[in-house]
């Protein structure tokens, strides 16, 4: 089944440039971004979807963050800038940004139930399909002015996230035996991810799913003190 580009051209490049304040050349790289999760269609014979998109928005993302942080925070040490950039392109500040920015206006729908990172996963894809019709400067531009602008960027990176560490500091307090658990590894969207779970007296907590294990165990971290009403 061919993408239907007369229902989404028009409005699409509408909301584009409404949102994020320009007009796309190549829309059909955004209609591709903008795909639901696995979903394919068929362009010129060839079968596309979103993966090899959000696979290179994650790189781009990655060094347009890096190099925003490296500029506003000229005193930051390495370590410093490294937790403040994780801080920013986990996935969950990512699904935030895209809710906060009105990229979901643009999804498909039934999006949300199929996966929880779908939104941050799309805003990747949105990324490289910016990169690739605009070039690496105007990308830049862009999601500096009219996306870092829309966002508390000081509040984002200054949260406490180390659940793990506050989790390990209990279980210390009350001589509990703790564990944190490799118990998957596996592929979505072409991407690795780790699911670590949280033992407590060798009784299973908290859960975590994320593409590194030092996340994953942060979340797994995180449900367990929930669980344990410590949040």
């Amino acid at each position: 089944m061919f993408f239907q580009r007369k229902i989404l051209t028009t409005p699409l490049k509408k909301e584009i440039r409404r949102l994020f304040g320009f007009v796309p050349s190549n829309l059909f790289l955004y209609e591709q971004a903008l795909l639901k999760k696995h979903a394919k269609t068929q362009r010129f014979g060839f079968t596309i979807s979103n993966e090899r998109l959000e696979f290179l928005g994650d790189s781009i993302l990655n060094s347009i963050v890096s190099t925003y942080l490296f500029k506003r925070f000229p005193r930051a040490t390495e370590g410093e800038l490294t937790i403040m950039k994780n801080r920013l392109i986990n996935r969950q500040t990512l699904n935030l940004i895209g809710h906060q920015i009105g990229l979901t206006q643009l999804l498909q729908s039934e999006t949300n139930s199929e996966n929880q990172n779908f939104i941050g996963n799309a805003l990747e894809a949105f990324i490289a399909a910016l990169y690739l019709d605009k070039g690496y400067k105007k990308t830049e531009k862009i999601i500096t002015n009219n996306i870092f602008s829309k966002l508390n960027i000081d509040n984002i990176i200054s949260q406490e996230t180390n659940y793990k560490s506050k989790l390990i500091e209990w279980c210390q307090k009350n001589k509990f035996s703790y564990d944190f658990k490799l118990l998957q590894e596996f592929f979505d969207h072409g991407k690795k991810n780790f699911v670590v779970e949280v033992y407590i007296n060798d009784l299973p907590q908290g859960r975590g799913i994320d593409m590194s294990i030092k996340a994953a165990q942060q979340k797994a971290a995180k449900e367990t003190l929930e669980k344990l009403n410590l949040l």
